[in-house]
């Protein structure tokens, strides 16, 4: 068993042939044998071999994990190589573990239409949680996408019945033999998925990176339209108050510090440079100012979570506050701000709503809120001019 097969660790040469590198936490596996070192192996909890998103569920549970844990690496390399989205995915390894072993991922398909149904299918299987459902050994997989080879020119074999398990001895050389199956895998896969086709749009990857690093909450993050630099509100400082920080920059700027009230919520317009948010300072209400923190003028007397809509000429805000999505009672509504006249709308259709987000193509607004005679809190979307009846977005019983 290699243990950590994952993208970092297989390597498409020039020549298209395809390696699996880094050994250092292969194991020999063997089911018959007496000796501690070849039979199955279980991993201690706290001591996990291997890299969070490729770990199999056996392995997550500290089971016994035979090479079908190394197939489902190879599922989850594949679907990654397919997609360019990783399958179980989270903020933290413990979210990347409950995934692996509760979350059915999504057909491969839905990121890339024209991926073949065979392929998908196939992938899938890899993934199953139930290691006696997956291919037993890289042969078996081996054969299963060579039939998908041929389907382009006759039938196409189906990848979810069981394929005869071919009778393979023990030791060292059918390990190296497997690993060798894992290379040939690995080669005919990146020709079946990057053969020449129409260029069709990839997938971005995501990462993360902590961008405040003191002591106190940083709350409500408004990122500028050139994703450069980002306001928030934070009272690290004693008083509640919006502040300026550059992205990956280590310099945070007070825009706020001359007003004893409390800032928060701020947002910044769509070209960057205003900055709308909630003060409570002369009475309360909402306020604009310049993304550096000059000429702050209220523009409405009432109003929470500031949204700009096109053209930075309309401010949507909730017309109440709240604490907790899970302790509030219904009656907030969509207040609509100009923000040059201060003329205030409230618009019609809804009947709670919280925390608006003006859509990028400025037609519609979404929000949250309790529906009608329940405890459900959902997502819905309305059009921006209250032209017609918001459209829920969510309907269960989640808290959305």
């Amino acid at each position: 068993m290699h243990r950590d097969i994952k993208p970092e660790n297989v390597m498409r040469r020039p020549d298209g042939i395809a390696k699996v590198l880094d050994f250092g936490l292969a194991k020999l596996h063997d089911l018959t044998s007496s000796d501690p070192a070849l039979t199955p192996l279980h991993s201690r909890v706290g001591h996990i071999a291997g890299t969070a998103h490729y770990l199999s569920p056996e392995q997550v549970l500290g089971r016994p994990a035979g090479p079908q844990a190394d197939l489902f690496a190879v599922g989850v390399l594949l679907y990654e190589l397919s997609t360019g989205v990783r399958p179980f995915d989270g903020p933290t390894d413990g979210a990347v573990f409950d995934a692996i072993l509760h979350t059915a991922p999504h057909p491969p398909a839905r990121f890339r239409p024209e991926l073949s149904a065979g392929l998908g299918n196939l992938i899938l299987r890899l993934l199953e949680k139930d290691a006696d459902v997956r291919f037993q050994s890289a042969e078996d997989l081996r054969a299963a996408l060579a039939g998908l080879g041929r389907g382009s020119q006759g039938s196409q074999p189906s990848v979810t019945e069981p394929i005869p398990r071919p009778v393979r001895g023990t030791g060292l050389w059918p390990m190296l033999g497997a690993t060798a199956g894992a290379a040939a895998v690995a080669a005919f896969v990146t020709w079946l998925v990057f053969r020449p086709t129409a260029p069709q749009p990839r997938a971005v990857p995501i990462s993360f990176e902590l961008q405040s690093h003191e002591l106190g909450e940083d709350l409500f993050p408004s990122l500028s339209p050139d994703g450069k630099q980002f306001v928030f509100a934070s009272e690290r400082n004693g008083n509640l108050d919006i502040y300026l920080r550059r992205a990956g920059g280590a310099v945070t700027v007070n825009l706020t510090v001359d007003h004893k009230g409390a800032d928060t919520t701020p947002a910044f317009s769509r070209d960057g440079a205003r900055i709308a948010f909630r003060s409570e300072r002369g009475g309360g209400g909402l306020f604009v100012m310049e993304a550096t923190g000059e000429n702050p003028r209220r523009i409405a007397r009432r109003g929470y979570y500031p949204s700009w809509g096109p053209g930075n000429v309309q401010i949507a805000a909730s017309t109440f506050d709240f604490s907790s999505p899970s302790r509030r009672r219904h009656g907030s509504q969509i207040l609509i701000a100009d923000v040059a006249t201060g003329q205030e709308r409230l618009l019609p259709g809804t009947t709670d709503a919280i925390q608006p987000a003006w859509s990028p193509h400025g037609q519609r607004i979404a929000y949250w809120g309790l529906v009608d005679n329940t405890s459900r809190r959902d997502l819905f979307t309305i059009p921006a001019d209250g032209s017609g009846p918001p459209l829920a977005v969510t309907t269960d019983a989640a808290l959305d």
